[in-house]
């Protein structure tokens, strides 16, 4: 089983750009994670910049089930929940990375769908084709 992804990044007291990262024609920043296939980790890339007079931390905000649009092959949301907390993990280099002021790092984030039986079941019994996320990013002043 396989599947194509979009996440859209928000990121929050920094500047996200380059690599991985396209635009879209309203201006929203994506990835496409292109065909993710369960329990398969699949990496993008992009840079990450400091905005800030101060020092940084960068966070990573977890993937939840509702943060997830999954659709089905006529292109319609699903609107079941998935039967697992965590369908998909979302992992990177950075977080609690600190960042002096205008520092920018090179950052890769990795996604690793479920190969929980559940959800492939879930999966199939939807007929999901593809799903959207939101991938989101604070900057926040270290603790």
């Amino acid at each position: 089983m396989h599947f194509p992804s979009l996440g859209t990044i928000r990121v929050i007291g920094a500047k996200a750009y380059g690599g991985d990262i396209n635009l879209t024609q309203d201006g929203k920043q994506i990835i496409d994670w292109g065909t993710v296939y369960p329990g398969t980790p699949t990496n993008r890339s992009f840079y990450i910049k400091s905005e800030s007079n101060t020092p940084i931390t960068l966070i990573l905000l977890d993937i939840t089930r509702e943060n997830i649009t999954f659709q089905n092959s006529n292109g319609e949301n699903i609107t079941e929940t998935p039967p697992i907390e965590k369908p998909m993990n979302l992992t990177c280099n950075f977080n609690n990375t600190i960042l002096e002021p205008k520092e920018e790092i090179y950052a890769t984030l990795t996604l690793t769908p479920s190969s929980n039986s559940d959800f492939l079941k879930f999966l199939i019994e939807n007929d999901v084709e593809r799903f959207d996320f939101d991938i989101i990013i604070i900057a926040s002043e270290p603790s």
